[in-house]
C-alpha cells in the first residue's frame, strides 16, 4: 500500500504519547489535524528519547548541555541520576566535568512563542545530585529580543543520591515569547543536572 508522510510540519514536533498506524496512506488511531502524532512544538512533551525531535529545544551558548538518548547515567561517578525517569525516557544534562567549572554557564532555549501566542506555563522534571551542583534558573523573555529575567531558581543539592526519585517542577510564566533554562556550574565536577519531560502551555496573545 501506499506510505504515510513522515516528520511533521515547521512549528509542530513528535508527540511520543500518541500513537498511530500507517494504512494505504492514511494514518489511523490517535492523530489529529496535522498528521500522526503532530503537535505544536509549544505544546509537545520532550522526553529526549532515542530519535524523538526536539529541535524546539536546543542549546546555544556553549556545550555544558548533551542529551542522553537512553535510559542510563551521566558518564561521571557520583553526581547526576541513576537513570531517566522511565525506561521509554532520556534527558538532557549538564557535563560540569573540567573543564567546564567553576561557574560557567550554558542555557537550553525554548523555540519562540508561535505566531499569536504567548507561554504561560512551563513543567519538567529534574535531578539535582552532586556535592557541587550549582543553579538552574527558569528565565524567560517577554518580549522578542528583550532582557531574560529569572521566574524560579534551584540552587544546590537537591537529591540525596543518584538513585533518589526525579521531582516535578510547575512554574507560572509571565506571557513569555521564549523560554530557557539557564544553569550555572558549581565549584568542582560533582554538579550534573537533568532534566526531561518538558512541557511548555501557551494561549492567545
Amino acid at each position: 500500500g501506499e506510505t504515510c508522510a513522515a516528520g511533521c510540519p515547521a512549528g509542530f514536533s513528535l508527540d511520543s504519547a500518541v500513537s498511530a498506524t500507517c494504512a494505504d496512506g492514511v494514518w489511523e488511531g490517535e492523530t489529529n489535524a496535522t498528521g500522526a502524532s503532530c503537535i505544536e512544538a509549544s505544546s509537545a512533551t520532550c522526553t529526549f528519547y532515542g530519535a524523538e525531535d526536539c529541535g524546539y529545544w536546543g542549546v546555544q551558548d556553549s556545550t555544558l548541555w548533551r542529551r542522553r538518548t537512553s535510559s542510563g547515567g551521566t558518564p561521571s561517578c557520583c553526581t547526576g541520576p541513576q537513570a531517566a525517569p522511565t525506561g521509554s525516557h532520556g534527558y538532557m544534562y549538564i557535563e560540569a566535568s573540567y573543564p567546564n567549572y567553576p561557574a560557567k554557564a550554558d542555557a537550553l532555549y525554548s523555540g519562540p512563542a508561535p505566531a499569536g501566542k504567548v507561554f504561560t506555563a512551563l513543567a519538567f522534571v529534574f535531578h539535582m545530585h552532586g556535592s557541587s551542583m550549582g543553579t538552574l534558573e527558569v528565565q524567560v523573555q517577554t518580549e522578542a529580543g528583550g532582557a531574560w529575567s529569572t521566574v524560579t531558581q534551584l540552587a544546590g543539592q537537591q537529591h540525596s543520591s543518584q538513585g533518589a526519585a526525579w521531582t516535578p517542577l510547575f512554574v507560572v510564566l509571565p506571557r513569555a515569547v521564549q523560554v530557557r533554562l539557564h544553569h550555572t556550574t558549581g565549584r568542582s565536577w560533582t554538579g550534573d543536572v537533568a532534566v526531561t519531560d518538558v512541557t511548555l502551555d501557551t494561549v492567545n496573545a
